[in-house]
């Protein structure tokens, strides 16, 4: 997180990119200092205040099976949920 502080740092500070996100410099400040890595979404909102995106993309595109690519074009949560999803429009159709 070294590296996002010095980019907040540039950025205004903690103050400014907090208020950006919507977050209190002091909350800022702890998630920026903790020992554990932020929640995703606050990291992403983090990012995106300082105007980056966060990505996550598989190395390659074998290395992703079918059910997941699946669940993430069809914007399921969970595989079991396309699954519950699937086996309903299944019946639906018969």
């Amino acid at each position: 997180m070294q590296v996002v502080s010095t980019v907040i740092e540039a950025q205004g500070g903690v103050r400014e990119v907090g208020n950006r996100i919507n977050i209190a410099s002091e909350t800022l400040s702890e998630i920026l200092s903790g020992e554990e890595a932020p929640r995703v979404d606050i990291f992403a909102n983090i990012l995106s205040a300082l105007g980056c995106k966060l990505a996550i993309q598989p190395t390659k595109d074998d290395d992703v099976s079918t059910d997941i690519k699946l669940t993430v074009e069809k914007g399921y949560q969970t595989i079991e949920d396309m699954q519950t999803q699937t086996q309903l429009t299944e019946s639906d159709s018969t």
